[in-house]
């Protein structure tokens, strides 16, 4: 084939429906499912009363996608245990991942499905791909509680009934102020 007949070819072909799909397809791009880069972590800080004190949200862009590193977990978990000069102590991660499956959008359940982990162990976090259209609702929620327990020692003198041996012993004690 010659190169005008080439053009020719071009010229005769109607390349309207690719357009007419591409249009199409774009409508439903929030639909599909795709990695995520950042996701929205919750501090939420309760007292020796069980009274939520202060609540912090902020979004964290991952360094990998779809994944929150051990290393950063405790940079987070270091740099936001301190409130107001208090100590708080980390007591539970929870990991919200909504990853339903596009075809099952119409057929999405709240009290069935599923989307909240307890995470156990402090290691790498992994979310799975998500509806771009909730790309916004994938958290962390990290809940502490006030570190009332501080650990004094004291010294206690054990005394045997013959009195022939005096043991000393330093015992640490837990005090709750």
């Amino acid at each position: 084939m010659y190169e005008d007949d080439v053009e020719e070819v071009d010229k005769k072909l109607d390349m309207s429906w690719i357009i007419n799909f591409e249009n199409t397809d774009k409508r439903y791009n929030e639909y599909y499912k795709t990695d995520l880069s950042r996701i929205n972590i919750h501090y939420i800080y309760i007292n020796t009363n069980d009274e939520i004190v202060k609540v912090r949200r902020n979004i964290f862009l991952l360094k990998t996608l779809n994944c929150l590193r051990k290393e950063d977990i405790f940079h987070l978990l270091k740099k936001n245990s301190i409130v107001n000069d208090i100590r708080y102590k980390l007591q539970t991660i929870l990991q919200y991942n909504i990853d339903i499956e596009p075809q099952n959008l119409l057929k999405l359940n709240i009290k069935t499905d599923n989307f909240l982990n307890i995470i156990k162990n402090i290691d790498n976090i992994y979310w799975k791909k998500t509806i771009k259209l909730f790309e916004n609702l994938n958290d962390l929620f990290f809940i502490f509680y006030e570190n009332n327990i501080h650990n004094t020692s004291k010294k206690i003198y054990l005394i045997n009934k013959n009195k022939e041996h005096v043991s000393r012993h330093n015992k640490t004690i837990k005090k709750c102020i």
